[in-house]
């Protein structure tokens, strides 16, 4: 998932344990070669059999992948979302009425606001 959202897999860091735990610190050159460590050390540390690491590690990949394409979207910036609405205001019903600008609703022909165009506008 991290590949995924850094666009790359190539990204040098180093892990440091607390304080509390006498390890060295472990730097790695690929979020793949850090999976592929933490891994071994659940198989060392009699956690996993081999075949559950493998299984693990597909299964950690497809879930990253499935996250990214379908959770970790954009955010629109606010003029995107603002467009959106007006772009909405026709299909719900409701639209802009000239002169004297108010907002009613093309069902009903209820205004719902307002206002005075400012001096010579048309």
């Amino acid at each position: 998932m991290l590949a995924g959202f850094t666009g790359s897999d190539s990204f040098t860091f180093t892990a440091q344990a607390d304080d509390s735990v006498a390890v060295d610190d472990r730097s790695f050159t690929s979020f793949s070669q850090a999976a592929d460590e933490a891994a071994d050390s659940r198989l060392y540390g009699g956690i996993h059999f081999g075949f559950d690491n493998a299984d693990g590690l597909v299964g950690g990949v497809a879930l990253g992948q499935y996250v990214l394409s379908s959770q970790l979207q954009p955010v629109p910036e606010p003029a995107t979302l603002a467009l959106y609405v007006l772009g909405l205001l026709p299909i719900i019903g409701v639209r802009l009425a000239r002169p004297g600008a108010s907002l009613t609703d093309s069902g009903s022909r209820e205004r719902l606001a307002s206002w005075p165009l400012p001096s010579g506008a048309r």
